[in-house]
């Protein structure tokens, strides 16, 4: 049954009585509408853009695709969830933009084996020290064979020998030597020449362990000392080789380890970054 309807001065369709028009549409397409303003609170059904048509956005506030964090949003028929977790940047500074690698390649010509193990020699060395000319002069009153060397680092002794170069002479001949780093003797290190230690050129005697009290610093001394007993040596000759470990280097090698494993944990904390991003990506619905 056909109505009147007229439009009011607000744009409304209304009937002759000044009520509402309600319109029920049973099928209705519509090849061609323009229009200029349109309030839309619910789509209760799918929709779709005609091939070409895009979506145009104002460029002063800006719209939102999803007005809050619990909202669910899918992608290229994904599933669609809710906004995923908040990630949590530790650096001072975000940026998108990445700098290109900075590292040389290094050249191996070493001749070394590599390892992923660092030698707990590293920084040892070995420091000579000649005796006297004569094994002789070298009395039982408690003397130096060298007062007051400073190594110049950090460093550590870790043990020392003598190295006969004249056999020795003398009834019952033996003396006692041991190091001292500034005034303190190390604990253990002491090394017993005998007469019998020194009948043969190249023979090697070694002092006993050095347990502790062996460290020192940059600007302390060292000293050879003879102890004040014993029986003195009528001849002979030979010279110490002392096995001393730089821990300047020792240090700087260890102070590499752990900065080694920190760009590691690193590397790691940033995979796991990357790959939460791309489970997050993939879950909307976007190929990673």
């Amino acid at each position: 049954m056909a109505q009147t309807v007229l439009l009011s001065d607000n744009g409304h369709l209304i009937k002759p009585d000044g009520t509402d028009v309600d319109l029920v549409f049973d099928d209705l397409t519509i090849d061609d509408v323009t229009v200029d303003a349109l309030t839309v609170t619910s789509i209760a059904a799918d929709f779709a853009l005609a091939d070409g048509v895009d979506v145009a956005v104002n460029t002063t506030t800006g719209s939102k695709i999803g007005t809050g964090a619990t909202q669910k949003l899918g992608f290229f028929g994904a599933t669609p969830v809710v906004q995923p977790s908040t990630y949590t940047q530790t650096y001072a500074t975000a940026a998108r933009t990445v700098a290109s690698a900075t590292a040389a390649a290094l050249t191996a010509s070493t001749t070394g084996t590599t390892t992923t193990t660092l030698a707990a020699g590293v920084g040892v060395y070995d420091m000579v020290i000649p005796s006297p000319a004569n094994l002789s002069t070298l009395s039982t009153g408690g003397v130096d064979v060298v007062t007051g060397f400073v190594p110049g680092h950090k460093f550590k002794i870790l043990s020392y020998e003598f190295i006969t170069t004249v056999a020795g002479t003398g009834a019952s001949a033996s003396l006692v030597f041991n190091f001292e780093i500034g005034t303190t003797n190390l604990t253990g290190g002491a090394l017993t020449l005998l007469l019998a230690d020194t009948d043969t050129i190249g023979k090697r005697t070694a002092a006993t362990a050095i347990t502790a009290a062996n460290t020192g610093t940059s600007t302390d001394t060292v000293s050879l000392e003879v102890a004040g007993s014993g029986t003195a040596f009528t001849a002979g000759a030979g010279f110490f080789v002392v096995k001393v470990q730089n821990m300047d280097t020792a240090d700087a090698f260890a102070g590499l380890v752990t900065q080694h494993a920190a760009v590691v944990a690193d590397n790691l904390s940033d995979r796991k970054v990357l790959n939460s991003l791309i489970d997050d990506a993939q879950s909307l619905g976007f190929v990673a």
